[in-house]
């Protein structure tokens, strides 16, 4: 899903084109089902209330989270200011009936999603570190022949270099080889604008190198030409191939998820936004390798 971020100052300032095409859709179907102001009064009066009660909360997480708020500010302002709003709230809960039901069903529907792709990455994260492979297994792999050495520089996208990213990992296992040359890049977003510091290169072993890059949250990541410019060399990256793991969720009943909670999360990962697009990677020297996965 793309993000745009409309503001250098505030990384939370962000503008979602999808998001802003589904709410132009549903205001036309909320003018087409009531049909007048005073049918939609309801709803509103629903939707207002419960607003202001959830920012009451948040507001209350961030004052004791961020801005470390001490015991006694808290205990004399949040239960002042959730009674006032749980007031307003319980008053329009009457209306459910009467046509409040439908911002109840929209902010049902979104929790769920956020829920469902909240607990399906974490299951994921735990899926991933739970089929880790060192490079001393790799290593081993390639002196008992297992596994054969092509000439060529492969470059993946991992969180860390210190494990076997999943893409080189199902290679290994489907097409038993791997690259001479390994480069494993992380990036790492700021929370600032723009970041000017180059990257970071560490050699892992004598055929992986690990490569950190850091990025503002307004800039645009391409690594293909910060590997060209500041890492390798033109020549040497025009030659790379990139690979990339494309996750297929298999549904059981022994996952963290199940059901309706699984579909939903396959669907929510099948349909966001690519790795090449995002990493700004060239499509003509992409290989993007299967890995079936139960979350």
């Amino acid at each position: 899903m793309k993000i745009v971020h409309t503001s250098e100052d505030l990384e939370g300032q962000i503008y979602v084109p999808a998001i802003n095409l589904l709410v132009g859709i549903g205001s036309i179907f909320l003018v087409i089902n009531f049909r007048s102001s005073n049918a939609l009064a309801n709803a509103y009066s629903f939707a207002i209330s419960g607003t202001m009660l959830v920012t009451t909360l948040a507001f209350g997480f961030v004052a004791k989270e961020k801005l470390k708020w001490n015991k006694g500010a808290l205990i004399i302002t949040l239960p002042l200011l959730l009674a006032i709003d749980l007031a307003f709230f319980l008053a329009t809960v009457t209306k459910i009936i009467k046509g409040a039901w439908v911002p109840l069903v929209i902010a049902l529907a979104i929790t769920y999603l956020m829920w469902t792709w909240r607990r399906g990455q974490r299951a994921l994260s735990v899926a991933l570190s739970n089929s880790v492979l060192g490079w001393e297994e790799v290593e081993a792999l390639i002196e008992s022949n297992s596994i054969s050495v092509i000439p060529d520089t492969g470059v993946y996208l991992s969180s860390t270099a210190h494990q076997v990213p999943q893409a080189l990992a199902s290679q290994i296992h489907n097409l038993h080889s791997i690259p001479s040359n390994i480069v494993v890049v992380e990036v790492i977003t700021g929370d600032i604008p723009f970041v000017s510091a180059p990257p970071r290169v560490k050699q892992i072993n004598s055929r992986v190198t690990e490569v950190i890059i850091w990025v503002g949250f307004k800039q645009e990541l391409k690594v293909s030409k910060i590997l060209a410019e500041k890492v390798l060399t033109p020549e040497i990256e025009a030659r790379c191939t990139y690979y990339l793991s494309d996750r297929k969720f298999v549904e059981s009943h022994s996952g963290a998820l199940r059901g309706l909670s699984e579909r939903t999360f396959a669907l929510l990962h099948r349909n966001s936004a690519t790795a090449s697009d995002y990493f700004g990677l060239p499509d003509n020297r992409v290989i993007s390798l299967g890995t079936r996965m139960d979350v």
